[in-house]
Order: structure tokens, then C-alpha cells, then sequence
């Protein structure tokens, strides 16, 4: 009973932390957007069109919002949002991470120890890593990949199950915002899919390890790697040089699943629902070995297949 209620008084503490956060992050970065919008029509109005362009060292701000998270605790480096979904939270980075025991799986924003954790960055990944003089130190990573607990309650990354059990869900839900503490960014789901963290044979996948790509051929063998494996084919394309985020959790599956969620961003110009209605099951996953202990292997390997890619 103790026990108990120390776990269920935790997720309330946990729950009323991040609320507060969010509520206060979202009032601040919606003002801003307005501000902002109104200073950058103020200037193109007074401003003459000049007749010609130099490319300049971009140099970032940091954003209200973020700075308000970050005199909290210095290791935020941006913020998660899935509309409409549970899925809203500060993103922390520990450096120096241990594989399997990352401080943030077990500490809340607050540096306190929690059974929730929070979401965070692999810490061999880079996003607007910003030094002193306001540009980027180094670039940022091909693919970001972010962990959090899949919770009972459905907080953290708990809701995530939600793309593989619940009919229509991906249609509803397709996009994943992502801030770093300067800038916003969209991305959009083109698959998901369930990986096993311990597999040893051949259908090992250690989607986590890819984080950069040395070139072309590296980074389609990844995507369609995913594509292969996706439990729902969509329409969204992907293109070498795109920015990609990968989400990453438990899974009921089975007891060393994965479930991981896979988004590119949306390129400039580009409508963020294009290609995201009329998605369909796929009907040749390529599952891990375990999987196949309980349930019939119907994966066709030389079945048509349409890459991503030339």
C-alpha cells in the first residue's frame, strides 16, 4: 500500500511539475511568435529591398521561453510537442551519458530523482549547440534521437502507443514539433515501427546508433531500412539532406520492444500535411526474430518493395 502510493503520489508530482512548465513555456512562445511577426512586418515595411544579397554567419537568441527553462537547469536544450497528444515537454541533454543508465531515465527537469525521468536527447547528438559568439559551434546531428519511458499514465512518451493500436491515429497526429532554446521546427511522421533492443541475429537494427551518415548510400540504407519495417506505409517522402528526428520508447510488444517514431522535417515552403492522409497497414513487416516466436513469419523479402531515393 506504501509503495503504492508513493508511486502514484509521484506520477501526481511529476504530472503538476510539467503542467506548470508547459503552460508557462506555451503563454511565452506565443507571444513571442506575435511579437516577432509584427517587428518583421514593421522592418519590411521600412526597409528598401537591397539590390544585392550576401550570405551571413547566422547568429541565434535565445527564445523567452527557453530561458526561463534554462535558469531552471542549464541542461534543456529545447522542447517536444505532439498537438493534441500528452506529449509536451522540455527535452534535457546529460553529457557523458552511460548507455542504459542516462541520468534523465531516472531525474526530472529539477535534477530530482523520479520514476517518470524526462524526455531527453542522446547526448551524442548535437541540435543548436550555440557558443559564445552566438553561431553554431558545430552542426547540428542528421538524425536526433530522443528517449523517454513509456508511462502507464500515459505521461512522457506514453501516448506514443497510441500510433500502433489506435485506428487513425497517425492521420490525427502526424506532426511532431520540435524547438531547440533558439529556434521552432515541424516535422512530420513517414514511419514507425518496432525494434528489439537486445536483438543478437540477423535482423538486428540499432536504429540508436544511427546519428550521422557518411553519405547518400548510408543514409537511404537507414530510411528504407525503416520503410521495410514501418507498420504503416505514408505517403510522406524522404530526401537525402533532410533533417530527421527519431523517437524513441518501451513497448508492449514484447518484453524488449521498442517502439520508434520516425520524422523528417518539413522542408521550407512545403505544406506540413502533404503526404500524411491515406496512409495504409503494411502488409510485409519486417519484424524481429522475436517477434517471430509467437506469431507466423509472413515477411517476403523479394516482395515489391518502392525505395526511398534515386
Amino acid at each position: 500500500l506504501v509503495l503504492m502510493i508513493q508511486y502514484l503520489f509521484g506520477l501526481w508530482q511529476s504530472k503538476k511539475l510539467y503542467d506548470e512548465i508547459g503552460s508557462n513555456y506555451h503563454n511565452v512562445a506565443t507571444t513571442q511568435v506575435v511579437t516577432e511577426a509584427q517587428t518583421e512586418e514593421s522592418a519590411l515595411e521600412e526597409t528598401e529591398v537591397p539590390t544585392e544579397t550576401t550570405t551571413e554567419v547566422k547568429h541565434y537568441s535565445v527564445m523567452e521561453g527557453a530561458a526561463n527553462l534554462l535558469s531552471i537547469n542549464p541542461e534543456v536544450i529545447g522542447y517536444l510537442s505532439i498537438p493534441d497528444t500528452e506529449v509536451d515537454y522540455p527535452v534535457m541533454q546529460h553529457p557523458n551519458d552511460v548507455e542504459g543508465d542516462e541520468y534523465y531515465l531516472h531525474h526530472d527537469l529539477q535534477g530530482n530523482r523520479s520514476q517518470n525521468g524526462s524526455i531527453f536527447l542522446d547526448s551524442r547528438c548535437s541540435f543548436d549547440a550555440v557558443g559564445a559568439d552566438g553561431t553554431l559551434a558545430v552542426p547540428n546531428s542528421d538524425n536526433l534521437i530522443v528517449y523517454g519511458h513509456d508511462m502507464r499514465d500515459r505521461s512522457m512518451f506514453g501516448s506514443l502507443r497510441d500510433y500502433r493500436s489506435v485506428d487513425g491515429y497517425y492521420e490525427a497526429h502526424p506532426l511532431i514539433f520540435l524547438n531547440s532554446n533558439y529556434e521552432t521546427y515541424v516535422f512530420k511522421i513517414y514511419a514507425y515501427f518496432i525494434a528489439d533492443a537486445e536483438d543478437t541475429t540477423d535482423t538486428r537494427f540499432d536504429y540508436w546508433n544511427r546519428i550521422n551518415f557518411d553519405d547518400e548510400t548510408a543514409f537511404y540504407d537507414y530510411v528504407n531500412e525503416v520503410k521495410r519495417r514501418t507498420l504503416r506505409n505514408t505517403s510522406v517522402d524522404v530526401k537525402y539532406g533532410d533533417q530527421l528526428l527519431t523517437l524513441s520508447t518501451c513497448n508492449g510488444a514484447f518484453s524488449t520492444a521498442r517502439l520508434v517514431i520516425c520524422a523528417r522535417m518539413v522542408r521550407a515552403g512545403e505544406d506540413p500535411h502533404a503526404g500524411t492522409t491515406g496512409s495504409t497497414p503494411n502488409t510485409n513487416i519486417k519484424w524481429p526474430s522475436v517477434y517471430y516466436y509467437g506469431n507466423e513469419n509472413t515477411y517476403d523479402p523479394n516482395a515489391p518493395f518502392v525505395p526511398y531515393g534515386p
